[in-house]
């Protein structure tokens, strides 16, 4: 089935039949009386009238207009559906096509098939029409609507209202119909009755995607729970479900069943673990109940029917005597969607009908319920109405909480009797007597708390996912749920166990994370306590996205304890979509050796902290939590700050005046004393292990003086700062920290003296330093990822998860362990510090690798840098040696050997790897962050010659230097004493960035060697022709956008630019610089390029005459020069951008912009727009 072609054609009819209709509906006024025979005064819409006429109000709002819209989509929809396969219509009785010619759309073939039978009802029963004539199209397809009410009045209501509103475009070109019979193939069609489920699904797409949209932030209002909520069940998830509950229910009492080899997905009694021998006494097929309490288009009921079936004929009933049945006895589904249960109605329907094919004839309807709300019902305080306003009372609100009300302990089938008799008899009842309408409405909802307060054998469902509530929907829960509230499907979890008899099955498909995060706790407790989980499969990350953004599992659960274990299926490893994790199950089902099935006694969850489904993990490792010593008994985690306004508090490092930081501060009062703003900021950051991560500042003056004062501004009612400003004893204090939140595994970096942790920057403090490396190499070990794997499934590492680690000490010879651990994690420290220092974005940057140590002249930067990738290399492979040595150590002493392997995968090793070109990357080093290639080291030693160009770096001086014009090196031709460096591509001049570099190169490397030096970083940048160009052209063209990447949007050298006609742009140094710089720049170099540009007009203009004569003369055209020349038009425009340049960088001169570093790149920059690059 191509769903992608299905969710294309619906999204487009939504818009396509909804545009048609508001149109008509345009013609109407809001509020309309329609005068209409009497029929039933019990209708709901009925306002007044006698016994003879009604007048009914139409609303014609965008209500009736979607409502109209999707009916019409529906039926359309079905009526296609049964044309394709032949059924249910009259013997060939055509729709949209002729037989044999499918694909075809014709509008005539409706009218003669419905010609053909109009002595059949309800053909028989119409309104007089042609039916030769195009013009009365629209009522030949109201007569099929009124056909599909006929025979399955359960699937269809009445097309009444609508019929205002009907389109008279259905026959026209391009029509809806026409792209209903061309855009599905046949074969789709054909594929099975649930394509109408998902051609529902989709048409609602877009409504569903602006509904749930996560950067809104908003709460689901009533009316859009429907929507919010729609997820169809992936198809063999189905199946799983089914056959592990209905079909487990039945094998488990029929010793004799042959009904497991026809179920795909049954999780065989060899590797299931449920203790069935209480449940072996023989049953009836009549006695089960299977009830789907969400069952939107019936997916999950389609397919219990096929097993129900199956159960019916093991046991020698008739096809037909076991459809009966089934809708009489097996069945139930609920919704709150009218529209869904419709849906799925017609879709079981048609399952039956492949049984039997006179089903719809016998009109049987399925127990298929929508659920009926009491609001129009008001029952006052009267004698006797008690049970009226308590079963009025719990359904105000049926459309929002669905099945998840508890009706509570009454009698009511009594209360039902109760009704009936007092209608159809005389009586006192003041709320039934004489009023029908009443009278109807209570029925209805007596009859929804009776199959709520019912047991079922089965209970099976896809329950809605949704945890934004509205006010209504949050107090239901927090009243009636209180603990299992996190989501509604959580929610729906509990709830299903109360509709289960004892002993049944609930089966489900949720998102997994209530199976690990604290917010659940108690839902698994309740689980783990009083149920059995039977068999539970978990997704891999992603594999649900196409339908709904959350990573999910599907499960069953025995309603009552058992002694056996749970079977699990982890497909964590098996990235890929629903396809992916369909074939690896049922590898798992064939081969239970695969390696991913896991047996499991529930029981061993409690004994890790919060009880997380943490199935994978070994039992003795799960022992290890009650009794091995936690970390916090030696470390003391700590969250950290919370600044409350990290724009304002909060700059990366290099944005700021170098001498204003203040590093390696021991505690609060020493940073007070300082006097400076600024002090390093731990905040987290990404995949790093042992070190590094030093990139923000914090704004702490005066210890913290502003954050407080705005703490205390923003939530006056905390009284007190330290709830945010916490923990400010351990601030400067030497930690272990790692990320709060990750995007794959844990990794854990030391942080020395002098730094002020954030909340995402999670730390651990130590008193004994031996310890400290202790547990530094165990929480960096492959030991530690699996326990937290265990712990904390969602990647969100809290202070928590790290206290509960448990801690073993060496079996044997502990002094000499841990004295390995302690030599391998500080070699690993400094590993890791020496590569982020080896990059200019770290404070602790002294110089370039490719220049550091250059002490001869003549030498070749391609040695430089074959040394500096061997150098890289060499430092990667000791730091994966060290951590899988690690890992060595710490799987023994956990035990562990049998379950996990040393090695280090490539891509897991934090320092980088340097490697010619992208395609010389080994697969092993796929989805890693630390691969560089040769461009990257290229690009880096040009970015540390600008830097020395102004003066940021000095070749003499390890470090960062900002002393200005009285550096060592400002006698160096290639040095920016003004700071200002001009950028063009098309215009040289003798101080320009790229004429400035080249002499940088040959101060560094030698004069003898530039040439072969240049040649290198011209092929390294990847450019082609002379490599001076070559290099020019990267200056002009890719160096701006390299640097504002390299500081994340943070630039520090500024690129004032002309724009594009202007081809000219000047860099100025942030750090030095001064509002007098613009009025240099504009008579240093504008004057002189507008002058070089007239000349280039006037030679353009002759060039532009003589081509011209050339052409009128026929003369043989001049040999075209190697370099394109620009045209006289071209150079005109440039004149004018020079000139609004030049205007522009006066007025900033005039204005003396000052600007102050304390407020950073971003604040600084906007003062200069229209001129200044930022990205």
């Amino acid at each position: 089935m191509d769903r992608q072609g299905l969710k294309k054609f619906a999204i487009w009819s939504h818009d396509k039949l909804r545009a048609q209709v508001a149109e008509i509906a345009k013609l109407y006024p809001v509020r309309f009386a329609e005068e209409m025979r009497l029929l039933d005064k019990s209708d709901e819409d009925y306002i007044e009238g006698d016994e003879n006429c009604i007048r009914r109000i139409i609303y014609f709002d965008d209500k009736l207009v979607e409502k109209t819209a999707f009916s019409l989509f529906y039926r359309l929809c079905v009526l296609r559906y049964l044309e394709v396969n032949g059924i249910v219509l009259p013997d060939g009785f055509r729709v949209f096509s002729e037989e044999g010619k499918e694909e075809q759309y014709n509008p005539f073939v409706l009218g003669a098939s419905i010609a053909k039978h109009r002595h059949m009802p309800p053909f028989d029963d119409g309104p007089y029409m042609s039916f030769k004539k195009l013009k009365d199209y629209p009522f030949w397809l109201i007569s099929m609507f009124d056909y599909l009410e006929y025979v399955m009045p359960s699937a269809f209501g009445p097309f009444r209202d609508e019929l205002n509103l009907m389109p008279d475009t259905f026959n026209k070109e391009d029509s809806f119909i026409e792209h209903l019979v061309s855009d599905i193939a046949v074969d789709d069609w054909r594929e099975g009755v649930e394509i109408i489920g998902w051609l529902y699904q989709y048409y609602f797409d877009e409504a569903h995607e602006a509904v749930i949209d996560p950067l809104a932030s908003k709460t689901i209002a009533k009316e859009d729970i429907p929507v919010a909520t729609q997820v169809f069940t992936t198809d063999w998830v189905v199946q799983y479900m089914v056959d592990n509950s209905l079909g487990r229910y039945w094998i488990e009492r029929s010793p004799n069943s042959q009904l497991r080899k026809l179920l795909p997905f049954y999780v065989t009694d060899d590797n299931a673990g449920a203790d069935i021998s209480n449940d072996n006494h023989s049953i009836r097929p009549e006695s089960i109940k299977f009830l789907d309490p969400c069952m939107g288009c019936g997916h999950i009921l389609v397919y219990a029917f096929d097993v129900l079936m199956a159960i019916y004929r093991e046991c020698g009933y008739s096809d037909v005597d076991a459809v009966r049945s089934i809708f009489e006895h097996n069945l139930y589904g609920f919704d709150i969607d009218e529209r869904v249960v419709r849906v799925g109605g017609f879709a079981v329907l048609m399952k039956a009908y492949r049984y039997d094919n006179e089903v719809v004839k016998r009109k049987i309807a399925p127990k298929f319920y929508a659920f009926r709300e009491s609001t129009d019902l008001e029952i006052r305080a009267q004698s006797g109405a008690s049970m009226h306003r308590y079963v009025v009372g719990l359904f105000a609100n049926a459309k929002s909480f669905g099945a998840l009300i508890d009706v509570g302990p009454k009698d009511y089938d009594a209360y039902i009797d109760h009704l009936e008799y007092c209608f159809n008899r005389e009586s006192d009842d003041p709320i039934i007597k004489g009023n029908r309408r009443a009278y109807k409405t209570l029925m209805v909802l007596a009859r929804q708390a009776k199959l709520l307060n019912d047991k079922y054998t089965i209970v099976c469902t896809n329950p809605p996912y949704m945890n934004k509530y509205d006010p209504d929907m949050k107090s239901f829960l927090t009243e009636n749920y209180k603990g299992y509230a996190g989501d509604l499907f959580s929610a729906f979890i509990y709830r299903n166990l109360q509709l289960c008899e004892p002993q049944g099955y609930c089966a489900y498909m949720t998102p997994n994370v209530w199976m690990f995060i604290k917010t659940y706790k108690k839902l698994r407790d309740y689980i783990i306590k009083n149920k059995h989980i039977v068999t539970l499969i978990q997704m891999a990350k992603g594999a649900f996205f196409n339908d709904a953004t959350v990573d999910i599992c599907a499960f069953v659960l025995k309603n009552g304890r058992s002694n056996g274990d749970g079977v699990y299926y982890r497909l964590e490893d098996f990235r890929g979509n629903m396809d992916v994790q369909k074939a690896k199950v049922l590898e798992a089902l064939a081969d239970p050796n695969c390696g991913y099935i896991y047996k499991r006694d529930q029981s061993e969850f409690e004994l890790i902290p919060n009880s997380p489904l943490a199935y994978w993990i070994e039992p003795e490792l799960a022992r290890a939590f009650r009794c091995a010593r936690q970390l916090s008994c030696d470390g003391t985690p700590r969250q950290g700050l919370a600044t409350t306004d990290n724009k304002r508090f909060l700059r990366r490092w290099y944005e700021v005046d170098f001498d204003q930081i203040a590093f390696h501060c021991a505690c609060c009062d020493e940073a007070q004393q300082t006097h400076k703003k600024w002090f390093p900021y731990n905040k987290g950051g990404e995949f790093r292990k042992w070190y590094g991560n030093a990139d923000y500042i914090v704004d702490y003056e005066n210890n913290g003086e502003e954050i407080i004062a705005n703490v205390m501004r923003k939530y006056p009612y905390l009284n007190t700062p330290w709830y945010v400003v916490k923990n400010t004893e351990y601030y400067f204090k030497p930690s272990i920290s790692w990320s709060k939140i990750s995007s794959g595994c844990a990794a854990f970096r030391h942080y020395p003296q002098g730094f002020i942790f954030d909340v995402s920057g999670c730390s651990i403090f130590y008193d004994d330093d031996a310890v400290r490396l202790y547990h530094f190499g165990l929480l960096n070990s492959k030991v530690t990822q699996m326990i937290f794997e265990a712990i904390s499934p969602t990647l969100n590492y809290e202070v928590g998860h790290i206290a509960n680690l448990p801690v073993f000490e060496p079996k044997s010879n502990a002094e000499a362990v841990r004295q390995r651990v302690a030599t391998c994690v500080e070699d690993n420290i400094a590993l890791s510090k020496s590569d982020w220092g080896s990059f200019e974005t770290s404070w602790d940057f002294k110089k370039h690798p490719l220049v550091d140590g250059v002490n001869s002249k003549g030498t070749l930067i391609a040695n430089v840098y074959d040394s500096w990738k061997k150098a890289c290399e060499a430092r990667f492979n000791a730091l994966k040696a060290n951590e899988e040595e690690l890992n060595r150590i710490f799987i023994d002493i956990y035990g562990l050997n049998g379950s996990l392997s040393p090695d280090v995968c490539d891509k897991y090793v934090s320092v980088h790897r340097v490697f010619d070109a992208r395609q010389d990357v080994p697969p092993s080093m796929k989805g890693s962050t630390y691969i560089r290639t040769m461009r990257d080291e290229i690009v880096s030693l040009i970015s540390y010659a600008v830097g020395c160009m102004f003066g940021r770096y000095r070749l003499d001086k390890d470090g960062v230097n900002m002393v200005g014009n009285s550096d060592a090196q400002s006698h160096e031709r290639w040095y920016a004493v003004d700071n200002y460096i001009p950028v063009s591509a098309t215009d040289s001049f003798d101080d320009d960035i790229a004429t400035r570099f080249f002499g940088f190169i040959e101060t560094v490397y030698g004069a003898s060697a530039l040439d072969e030096n240049l040649t290198f970083i011209a092929h390294a940048l990847g450019g082609q022709g002379a490599p001076r160009q070559v290099i020019r052209d990267y200056f002009a063209t890719n160096f701006y956008a390299d640097h504002v990447k390299l500081y994340d949007k943070r630039p520090i050298y500024w690129l004032f630019d002309s724009g594009k006609h202007g081809d000219f742009g000047v860099l100025v140094s942030m750090h030095r610089y001064r509002p007098c710089v613009f009025e240099s720049i504009c008579s240093r170099y504008i004057g002189d390029l507008m002058a070089r540009t007239l000349v280039r007009i006037d030679e353009a203009r002759d060039r532009e005459a003589a081509a011209m004569a050339d052409k009128i003369l026929k003369r043989p055209k001049t040999p075209k020069s190697s370099q394109r020349q620009p045209s006289s038009k071209a150079l005109a425009k440039r004149i004018e951008a020079l000139k609004s340049f030049e205007e522009l960088l006066r007025r900033f001169g005039a204005e003396s912009i000052e600007i102050d570093l304390n407020d950073g790149v971003v604040a600084n920059v906007a003062k200069f727009s229209g001129a200044l690059v930022v990205g």
